[in-house]
């Protein structure tokens, strides 16, 4: 492979700002990436990172003022519909984008197949040029496997790879000045081993003279793969500086904007239950959370978070039997249950009830009315003789439900998609409790509802706790945990690696042990 040949910056930004009507995404953010490195780009949730890649992307225009260079060409037109492509600019998102249904030299060469008939592709051929580009970048797979049927972890690196290619082949703009390869949380996912394998594709796609921007939530991962790191807080730059010297404390406390207090290195074990408990679970092993064990009680809240693939989120998915463990068990009121063969109709059997964190996609059906969609799951109990729904009596169970979770209006014949994102979320919590379920899991509880909708969510789950339902919630929003939680768990690399309680569950807190090392 040839190498590039552009001696200054890759990319160059100055002046971003981005609003999005009151709120300031960006704030005259500015950026510079030199060939031949990696660029870390970090900060807390709200940041700033992900609509800055959204700009570079061409998803977002950036306001009137901004500045980007590309390859030493200011950029004076949009980015977006293969701008930045044409410009050098090549991007892998956490969600990798790869078709499962074709085989890796198909997604590895998916810009040549596209218009190409299949009958005229040389497939022994293609296949050949995909084991040796493969094995350029160190990485071993047979390119005739389908991509559904690999690991996350090859996925990653086959797209990685993919966008290297082109990298290397070039663009109409940018020649053989070299490009950028935009790593957007594309580790998050991935396990440690695989992170390994990963680190030493993306150093030789530097050594060839291109440049990486690697966005990561991970401090530590940061401080080991970037040669310099630039720091947003607040949609402003904060910090830029070389990684060489920089400590995993002193990266966290530019991050968080304040200095750590002194850790104690202690981690507190989560409850191993008892005979009041609830529920318990042990060994919770699946794609992210690795050996989680932990009780909750009836009437407790308990919070669960953590970094961006570091498993908080997928223990409500496994535990409402929306995804598959690899090992673990949890044992509701007396009676085991293997969460290895776990669904969704055990776990309602169980007594557990899941509102997951994309309520469109998963928790509704927005062409239903109201009261559709509030009853999917629970029809059997209203069913009479020869089948017959119990209208009358399902109506009035219906109408308790959204007087119960302040619907408005509180109209079961309203088509689901009328109403507004936060009276739609209320539908979702009021169908999840429908059934009375004895656990409760939230995932994202009050993502995308306004601050109105949120405060009556947060207290509608508190009565629903008071009611001595358990309630499990899975957020990164650390002022929701504090506002909600009798304890919190916080989870790092899928383990366990803080318990809060008292006192200690405020968003300060929290966001420390979020971002700290203890493993």
């Amino acid at each position: 492979m040839a190498e590039a040949t552009t001696s200054g910056p890759l990319l160059e930004i100055e002046g971003l700002s981005k609003s999005f009507g009151s709120t300031q995404a960006l704030d005259r953010a500015w950026l510079k990436v030199m060939p031949g490195r990696v660029h870390g780009l970090v900060g807390q949730n709200g940041s700033g990172k992900s609509t800055l890649v959204k700009v570079l992307a061409g998803y977002h225009d950036p306001d009137p003022g901004a500045r980007i260079v590309i390859g030493g060409r200011e950029v004076t037109h949009t980015l977006g519909g293969g701008g930045s492509r044409a410009n050098g600019l090549y991007f892998v998102h956490q969600d990798l984008g790869v078709v499962g249904a074709l085989s890796v030299a198909e997604n590895l060469f998916i810009d040549r197949f596209v218009d190409q008939p299949k009958a005229w592709v040389r497939w022994r051929a293609e296949h050949a040029k995909a084991s040796e580009l493969l094995a350029s970048f160190g990485v071993r797979v047979d390119p005739r496997r389908k991509m559904a049927e690999l690991p996350v972890a090859v996925q990653a690196m086959v797209v990685i790879v993919r966008a290297a290619e082109r990298l290397r082949a070039g663009s109409p703009e940018s020649g053989d000045r070299g490009g950028v390869l935009v790593l957007d949380e594309a580790t998050a996912s991935l396990p440690l081993a695989a992170r390994d394998q990963l680190q030493s594709v993306v150093r030789a796609v530097v050594a060839l003279g291109h440049a990486v921007l690697f966005v990561s939530h991970f401090p530590d991962e940061v401080l080991e793969w970037a040669d310099h790191v630039t720091v947003l807080r607040d949609g402003r730059v904060v910090a830029d500086r070389e990684t060489q010297g920089m400590t995993e404390d002193e990266l966290v406390e530019l991050i968080i904007g304040r200095q750590m207090e002194p850790h104690q290195g202690v981690v507190v074990p989560a409850s191993s239950g008892g005979s009041t408990s609830s529920m318990v679970v042990t060994g919770l092993t699946g794609q992210e959370v690795d050996g989680l064990s932990f009780a909750v009680q009836p009437g407790e809240v308990l919070g669960l978070t953590g970094l961006v693939g570091s498993g908080f989120d997928e223990v409500a998915r496994i535990l409402g039997g929306a995804s598959v463990a690899r090992a673990g068990e949890m044992v509701l009121d007396g009676r085991r249950w293997d969460l290895t063969a776990f669904s969704p109709a055990a776990a309602r059997k169980a007594g557990v009830s899941l509102v997951p964190d994309d309520r469109h996609r998963l928790g509704v059906a927005p062409a239903l009315t109201v009261s559709e969609n509030i009853s999917l799951s629970v029809l059997d109990r209203y069913r009479g003789v020869a089948g017959r729904i119990k209208h009358r009596r399902l109506r009035q169970e219906v109408r308790r439900l959204l007087a119960d979770y302040d619907v408005r209006p509180p109209d079961p014949d309203l088509p689901l998609r009328s109403l507004s994102g936060g009276n739609q979320q209320k539908v979702v919590i009021a169908k999840a409790m429908a059934g009375a379920p004895r656990v409760l899991l939230l995932d994202e509880p009050t993502k995308g509802v306004d601050v109105g909708a949120r405060s009556e969510i947060l207290e509608k789950l508190r009565d629903v706790a008071r009611a001595g339902t358990a309630v499990v919630c899975s957020t990164t929003d650390a002022s929701q945990l504090e506002d909600l939680c009798d304890r919190v768990l916080v989870l790092r690399r899928g383990r366990l690696c803080a318990e809060l309680t008292g006192e200690a569950i405020n968003e300060d807190r929290i966001v420390e042990e979020t971002y700290s090392s203890v493993v």
